[in-house]
């Protein structure tokens, strides 16, 4: 998988682990474990509300290669207990200030996923996913605005939101908004 322009991080989804109770927080720090070591280093991960983000600058401030890191995703992917690895855009949380911010983002993401990929898509979905409730903007409202934007500037372009060609994923999270399209799928389970 190639790491797409605007990436910041690599975005880790975790599996089973959710349903451990008191044991989730060993599954957690021996998936951290697992990543850091097929990472070959610490200090790049963050873990931010249930999800892994793995800081594509410090790696890189670190020594480690841009073609090294392009190999990240699938092999990380191959851990268990990751449900899937996705280059993304992570972004301040999302606030009545910044909201026109965070959707340019999100349709800045998109052209760039079109430009590398323009004969393959047809027809795009975007899912947006509020994990954080305080945020008055619903995930209808944010599909809907980023959808527009996208149409603007493409008009032959259609929506489908049960089968796209292209999905763009918004989670508008406690402390950030995460951006991203591409996944690896993971091996899935619990880490060993």
């Amino acid at each position: 998988m190639s790491t797409h322009a605007h990436a910041s991080h690599f975005l880790v989804r975790h599996h089973e682990i959710a349903l451990k109770g008191k044991n989730r927080p060993q599954f957690e720090q021996r998936l951290k474990r697992n990543i850091e070591s097929v990472l070959g280093l610490s200090g790049v991960i963050v873990v931010n509300s249930n999800r892994y983000l793995i800081d594509i600058a410090a790696a890189k401030s670190k020594g480690v290669s841009a073609q090294e890191i392009s190999r990240w995703p699938t092999r990380i992917a191959a851990l268990g207990g990751v449900a899937g690895v996705s280059p993304c855009a992570l972004l301040k949380k999302l606030t009545p200030a910044n909201a026109h911010e965070i959707q340019n983002s999100a349709a800045l993401w998109f052209c760039e996923s079109l430009n590398t990929n323009s004969s393959t898509i047809k027809s795009f979905g975007i899912r947006t996913r509020r994990t954080d409730k305080s945020i008055t903007l619903d995930s209808h409202a944010i599909d809907t605005q980023v959808g527009e934007q996208i149409k603007l500037r493409f008009p032959t372009l259609t929506v489908n939101l049960k089968k796209p060609d292209f999905r763009l994923n918004i989670e508008l999270r406690e402390k950030c908004t995460i951006i991203y399209s591409d996944e690896v799928a993971g091996e899935r389970g619990l880490p060993l």
